[in-house]
């Protein structure tokens, strides 16, 4: 019998692991280019490749706050796994650095990345409080589809 029960093990294991994949992919030199930098991953999200520019997104994660204002433009991308992507790197990062971006990106143009900063605010549950008003605002610019 294992002296720590599986339920205990398995949120760690996952979290864990997770790290680890991340850790992975970010470290993970690109043949011939060595380590990438945060502006080699910044210049990725406007590759034609849309493939590309979500894998970038998933990398620019581990740059913390200094990646939030090119990973809430990637919100706004034509692909939906950029999007996606973008999201998922918004949410790892974490509230502290992203809500205030979130609550900029409300007043976007743009009705898919204000959908996508809303989706973004709704992972932090209470911790996005800051940005009810700006969600209870209806946007003041014209939308484009």
């Amino acid at each position: 019998m294992p002296l720590v029960p599986p339920a205990a093990v398995r949120p760690f294991s996952r979290r864990m692991a997770i790290a680890c994949l991340l850790a992975l992919l970010v470290a993970t030199p690109v043949a011939g280019q060595g380590v990438r930098t945060l502006a080699d991953w910044q210049r990725d999200l406007r590759d034609p490749s849309a493939d590309v520019r979500a894998r970038a997104a998933q990398a620019l994660a581990a740059f913390d706050r200094r990646a939030v204002a090119a990973l809430a433009g990637a919100l706004g991308d034509g692909e939906y796994k950029v999007r996606a992507s973008a999201a998922e790197a918004l949410v790892k990062i974490g509230p502290g650095p992203v809500v205030p971006s979130m609550i900029e990106a409300l007043r976007s143009a743009e009705a898919g990345a204000r959908a996508n900063a809303a989706v973004v605010l709704g992972a932090f549950g209470p911790a996005a409080k800051p940005a009810i008003p700006a969600l209870a605002r209806p946007s003041g610019t014209r939308t484009r589809e």
